[in-house]
Order: C-alpha cells, then structure tokens, then sequence
C-alpha cells in the first residue's frame, strides 16, 4: 500500500514538473494572464491537458483533464437588464462605448483598452468631441454632464444641468458649442464647459420630451424634433436663438435626425418612414424607405447610402441605378450608431451590452463587443468554499461565535501546558498559518474587490470571512485529531493526513488514498509558484521601484540572491525557527499596517460613518455600474476566497504541529485567522480606499491602496514596500513548511533537503524571470487543493461535532486548568 502511494505520488509530481516546465519554454498559445478575480478556466484546461499529454495521454484525457474542467468551471451569473449600451463613437481607430453600466469602453480591435468608471451610475446619452477624439461629454441618469478624457478616465470639465433630463445630444462641427434637448422639450446650449446653459428653443407644447437633435456647421444650422410633433424645425443660430422653418413629411414623431456630408438632411420617425430633405431644407423631402418599425438611429453616409437602425436590426439603404433599396447588416435591437470619419466602418450600440462593429465596404461584421453585457462569473471551487463554510457553520452551531471569547483567551497563552506534545506553541501556528494568509490579498486583492464590485463587495467580503471562520476549526481540528509523531519526536499533520487515515475509518480507504496524495501535489505545487515564484515576483517588482539599484537584469538576480539567502536560512532551521520568525514578523507588518490605516481613517473620521453606509447600501443595491447585488455577492465571495484560504488545507499543516493534547483547542484557536485576516485586515483596507475616494479611479491592486494612503502619507509608499516585502517573505517561509510536509508525505522524511534546494532555487527563479502561465497555474492549484480536503472535512465532520461538544461540556464544568503564568 504504501508503495502504491510512493509511486502514485512521484508519478504525480513529475507529471506537475513537466507540466511547469512546459508552461515555461513551450508554447505560450491558448493561455491568457489571468486576472487576480479570477480564471480564464478554458484555456487553463486546454493547456494542462496539452501539457501532461505529451508524457503521459491516457492520465491527461481520463483523469486530469475532467478534474480541472470541474474545479475551474465558471459558473455565470448575468444582470442584463440595465446594462443596455447609449452611446458610441470613435477615438480616432478605437472604438468608444457607454453603457447602462456606467462605464465607459475603449475597445481597440475587439479588445478592452481602457476602462473608465466614474462611479455615477448608469450613463445615458454618450457623444465624442470633434477636433478632440480623445474627450467624450457623457450624461448619467443622475442628469449630470461631464467632460471625459478617455487617455486619464477624469473628469476634465462639467456642463451644468439643463431643465431636465437630457434626451438628445450634439456638438457643432469645432467641438465648442455643446447642444442638448431636454425631457421638458427645451434646447440649450453651452457656450463652453462650466458655464449656465443658454435657452435657445421650445416646444410649443408643455413638456414635450424633444426626441432627435442634429447640429450642423460652425454657426450651427440646428434641426429638432419632439415627442409629439411630425414637424421638424430647421434653421441657424442667430443671436442666441433658432430662426426656424417647419419641416413637414411624417405621420408620427420623430426619433432620429442626422446630417449629411452635403448638408442634407435624412429623418427617421415612429412610423416607420426614412425621409431626406434637400440641404437647406430647400425643396420636396423624398422617402427612401418605409417599414412598421419605427427609427432609432440613423446616419447619413454619403450621397448614395444611409444606415438605419430599428428595433428590430440595422439597415443599408442604399440608391442604385436611382431607386433606394434596402438590406439588413445587423439583426439586434439597436440604441444607437455612429459611423467612422472615413465612412468605412461602423458601430452599433445595442440591449444586453452588445456594441457591433462593421466594415461597410464588404458589408460584413468584424466584431461583437459583449462588454457592457454585466456577466459575473463564480468559479466553481469558490462556491466550493462557501457552500461548505455554510455547512461547517451550521453543523457546529455557530462555533465561529460561540469559542471567539475562547480562543482568544488560548492564544494568549491561558491554557499552554509544558507537557503537550508538539512543535509550536498556540500562538506560533497562529501567526504561522496567517503569515501564509496576510499578504498581497490584503493591499492588492481588496482593491480588486472594491474597484470591481463597489463598496457593496466589502460587506460580502466580510460575510465569507465569518462563515469560514467555521471551515479553519473543521480542517485544523481533524489536523490535530490525525497528525503522527515520527522517531525523531517530530510531528507532522493536515489533510494528506486525515484524509487517509480518518476516511479509512469511515470504510473509505480508496477514496482517501487518491484524496491524500492529489492534495499532497497539489499543495507541493502550489508551495513552488504562489507560494514563493509569485511572492518573490511581486515583492521585488514593488521594491525595485523604490531602490532603483535593483532594477534590471543584474538587479533582479542579485534580488533574488538575497531574498533566497533569507529563506533559505529561516526554513533550513525548520518549523522551529520558521514559527519564530513569523511570531515575531506577522504581528509587527499587521500592526504597522493598522496603525496606517487608522491614522488615514482618522484623518477622515467624518466619511468613516459614509463609507459603511455606502458599503451596506451598495451591498444590496448596487448601482447598475456593478452588476447587480448578486454580482457585488459574487466579487466578494472570491476576494475573500484568495484571501483567507479557508477551506483550503494550507492551515491545518502548521496548526497541527501546535503543542496541544486538545485537538479542538487548535481549532479553536485556527477561527481566529479569517476573522484578523478578512474581517480585520481587508475591512480596513476597503474602508481606507472607500473613505478616500481613490476606489473610483482608474488606479488598481497595489497601486490603488498605495494612492489611498498616500493622499495623508505623502510617504507611505516606502512604507508600503517594507510591508509588501514582509508579507511576501512570511508567506514564502510559511509555504515552505506546507510544501515539505506534502514531500515528506509523498517521499519520505529523507528526502526533505532536495525540497528545501528546490524552493529555495525557486525564490531567484521567480525573482528573475517573467512566470506568467505557470503562476496563474499554481494559483489555481493552491485552490484545488480545497476539493479534496472540504469533501474530507464534510465527511469527518460528525467526528469533529462529537469532539467539539465533548470539549465544550468540560470546559463549562471547569475540568481544564488555567495555566499558572496566565
């Protein structure tokens, strides 16, 4: 048996080796840098099955390659009834979108460029200056105008409101005069951004909502149409004001206007009808198509083609041989078009956040743009983690409130005994299993979370962190309740352990054999890229920046020299000294960290209160820029998922090692991490970033949080890189030890050195060189490794119950003493 397991545990970590090798020097197609929210699942499989299929096919195709589709599928949530997009145009080649969602697109061949979000909800009407291809005036249903630079995503200039809500908008041909019809049916005009807008028409009915607006020229030639009129009115700005003449030709209302190259004029109404008008408006209008589905778009190309777009698609119109005929391009509900300056190519802005892009000369579609379209997206081994942190929270009665007091009172030491066998103590594993877990997820991941899903996400961020408080006493007690004590004295334990040992108690040995060893390789994996590539990765990007002697080629190895020199001399002492050192560095980076933070909240002290209405608000009722309250739910179940790692079998190998003879104490103790980790650390953070208002930049990750406190601590930032650094070298040793305990496992104790080279190898290698695929890979392991340690953990958990009440019962009885030095 425990050659089967041997074996099965080298042909597992020599197929991940090969695996990361080729992920290293082969090809690089199929695979995309994965965002730090989440995965890009497909290609992930795609490319793991490639991989593992050139040693070893049968295994890739039967066995890895469903694992992973599994554990990676994305389950999709959608929101789209407000995420139709209002406006579109052209940044010079690139495309620009608006959309219900409150963002702002730039798509450059049919991928995001830029994305600007100003955090004023749904945007409602979109135009790009002339002469300023770079600047968009956006109107927010709120009724506010502004002025948006697309290269900074700021607002450079604000128009004040109209009489109401603005239902059509135009610029003259210079990008000076900004033209806007109201819902009350009046037309104003700015002069210049900034300034009152000036009254320049009316509609002879009382708040009657003007449709269509069309400007024309420098002096602008201006035509307007209303809701309830089939009358346009057509004619030059003069001294303020609109000296009109009366357009006649529809039956019904008119929805869209627009000018020709020539100066005629094409008009699109409610019923149906297309009609052009001579420049001028001199002459008889001709109708160049009718249909039973009103206009809501229109643009007049040239001489001899319009595009139209009605509800039920866009149209060509086009003369040939002197008769107009028709065809359709794009069959979708359209909002809205705009056409390219040299009449080649045009958008389509549609429901359901579409934005369609065609080339009119073969009149084919090159792309569809689907970013608007608010899909959000849970991977399935986060929904993993949640179900089961709801489970564990239930099945033990809401353990995570009832011991918080408790655990405590046995971090601080009240109830160490000197004749418990292990090789920490209490607050050593604490501090051990958090340096893993305090880190970049912390400054980096809760910008993600805030900067996606709005300080709504923060609430859910918290709400899994308490629930998971519940998964860290489940796996770190059955940790303790299985660990093995060797010759030597030296203690060793987590999920490969229970999971072998506690399902052969339940009659499931086959099962816990391949559970065991697939966490074992997992976890080793993991260890090897997130758990040190990434960390030296990440910390020296963020210290070169500081020191730029490290910058560079030679700057980077010699980075990475002294950094592998550090770890190498913390683990080669094992966990003894590894405990030490992270006792000592987690409390002083996350007391240095808070102090920090509070100090900028305290600077802001009167937007604290805000901030956690706008963070329970926004848990609830988001505004349409985030995607729904369901969305909010599903940015901060992930965060906090990367955050903490509850559920995910990294804890429970440290905690195990805990001097204890109460396998509930430890677990008990373990609740503490998420609460420290996510309800603390992340709550502050998201706090800072919501109260100074920098959530609502273009900034992101680190660069975010670093911008927060920045805006107090002019500082910070070398503040920021000492923690930085701190929290990735505690994560580094920490890992470290759960990797060598998953080689133990698989290799034998013998063999511990070979592990310890290879990770310290690995520290310079991550140091120097670009990792992409194979850290996106590893973080992916390190979260697989919750299959198989939750489906044990719920398995075992009538035993953890049984222990937990047992514990409890004495503890209320007053059977456990109270250590004398306490």
């Amino acid at each position: 048996m425990i050659c089967c397991k041997i074996l099965d545990g080298v042909r597992g970590v020599s197929l991940l080796a090969f695996t990361f090798l080729s992920l290293v020097g082969g090809e690089q197609k199929g695979w995309s840098q994965l965002d730090p929210a989440g995965f890009d699942d497909a290609s992930a499989v795609i490319q793991l099955q490639k991989s593992i299929d050139r040693v070893d096919p049968i295994f890739a195709r039967n066995v890895v390659t469903p694992i992973a589709s599994v554990l990676f599928y994305d389950i999709a949530f959608w929101d789209n009834g407000r995420s139709d997009v209002w406006g579109v145009g052209f940044s010079e080649t690139n495309v620009v979108s608006a959309g219900a969602d409150g963002e702002l697109l730039v798509w450059s061949e049919g991928t995001v460029k830029q994305r600007w979000k100003m955090d004023r909800g749904p945007i409602h009407r979109m135009i790009v200056r002339p002469g300023q291809p770079h600047q968009v005036v956006v109107v927010w249903l709120s009724g506010d105008i502004g002025l948006i630079d697309l290269e900074t995503g700021e607002i450079v200039g604000t128009y004040p409101k109209p009489s109401a809500l603005t239902s059509a908008l135009a610029f003259d041909s210079t990008g000076t005069w900004l033209l806007a019809g109201a819902g009350d049916g009046r037309l104003w005009l700015w002069s210049e951004e900034g300034v009152p807008p000036q009254e320049i028409y009316s509609s002879p009915h009382a708040n009657d909502e003007l449709t269509a607006l069309a400007v024309r020229g420098v002096a602008p030639q201006v035509t307007v149409a209303w809701a309830s009129g089939s009358q346009l009115f057509h004619g030059p700005v003069v001294d303020g004001k609109i000296v009109s003449t009366a357009l006649k030709g529809h039956r019904r209302g008119v929805n869209a206007l627009a000018f020709g190259p020539n100066g005629r004029l094409a008009s699109g109404g409610e019923d149906g009808r297309v009609i052009l008008y001579p420049p001028g408006g001199m002459g008889l209008p001709t109708v160049v198509a009718l249909s039973e589905e009103p206009v809501v778009a229109i643009v007049d190309a040239n001489d001899t083609q319009l595009l139209v777009g009605r509800p039920n698609g866009v149209q060509v119109v086009q003369q040939v041989e002197g008769k107009w005929k028709e065809e359709h391009l794009f069959k979708t509900m359209v909002n809205t078009l705009a056409l390219r300056d040299d009449q080649t190519i045009l958008t389509v802005g549609g429901h359901q956040g579409q934005v369609g892009v065609f080339d009119l000369t073969n009149k084919n579609r090159i792309y569809t743009l689907d970013g608007h379209a608010t899909e959000m997206t849970l991977p399935f081994i986060v929904l993993w983690l949640v179900l089961g942190a709801i489970f564990f929270t239930l099945r033990f009665s809401f353990v995570n409130l009832r011991a918080f007091g408790h655990a405590i009172a046995v971090t601080r030491g009240a109830y160490d005994g000197h004749s418990e066998d292990g090789d920490v103590s209490h607050f050593q594993a604490l501090a051990m299993a958090l340096s893993a877990t305090v880190g970049l997820g912390n400054i980096a991941g809760v910008a993600v979370a805030v900067g996606t899903g709005g300080p709504g996400a923060v609430f859910w961020m918290i709400m899994a962190g308490f629930l998971g408080m519940s998964s860290k006493f489940a796996e770190c007690t059955l940790g303790q309740m299985y660990r093995t004590t060797d010759s030597n004295g030296k203690v060793s334990g987590g999920p490969m352990h229970y999971l072998k040992d506690g399902l052969a108690e339940l009659k499931l040995a086959p099962l816990g054999r391949v559970l065991s060893v697939l966490f074992a390789v997992l976890c080793i994996g993991g260890s090897l890229g997130g758990g040190n590539m990434f960390q030296a990765n990440q910390s020296y990007a963020q210290v070169a920046l500081v020191l730029p002697v490290f910058q560079g080629e030679i700057g980077a190895l010699v980075y990475g020299l002294i950094l592998s020199g550090l770890v190498g001399i913390v683990i080669i002492g094992g966990i003894d000294r590894i405990g030490q050192v992270a006792s000592f560095i987690v409390p002083f980076m996350v007391g240095v960290y808070l102090c920090a933070a509070l100090f900028i909240l305290g600077a802001n002290i009167s937007q604290v209160p805000q901030a956690f209405v706008e963070i329970v608000n926004g848990a609830f009722t988001p505004g349409a820029a985030y995607g729904g309250a369901l969305g909010v739910m599903v940015t901060g179940f992930r965060r906090a998922a990367f955050s903490n790692e509850a559920g995910v079998g990294s804890a429970p190998i440290v905690h195990s090692a805990a001097a204890t003879d109460e396998p509930v104490r430890e677990g008990i103790v373990a609740l503490l991490e998420p609460f420290i980790d996510t309800i603390v650390v992340c709550t502050t953070t998201a706090l800072v970033l919501v109260v100074t208002g920098v959530y609502k930049t273009k900034a992101d990750g680190v660069e975010m949080t670093s911008n927060a406190f920045e805006t107090v601590l002019p500082w910070f930032p070398g503040v920021l890189t000492v923690a930085v650094f701190l929290f990735a070298f505690s994560t580094m040793i920490s890992w470290s030890y759960y990797g060598e305990r998953c080689w133990c496992f698989l290799f034998g104790d013998s063999t511990t050195l070979i592990y310890k080279v290879i990770f310290v190898g690995a520290v310079v290698v991550g140091s120097v060189i670009r990792l992409g695929s194979v850290l996106d890979f590893s973080d992916l392991m390190i979260l697989a490794m919750a299959f198989p340690n939750m489906l044990g953990a719920v398995l075992l958990s009538g035993k953890v119950r049984s222990q937990l009440n047992n514990y409890l019962r004495r503890l209320r009885s007053g059977e456990m003493a109270v250590s004398a030095e306490y």
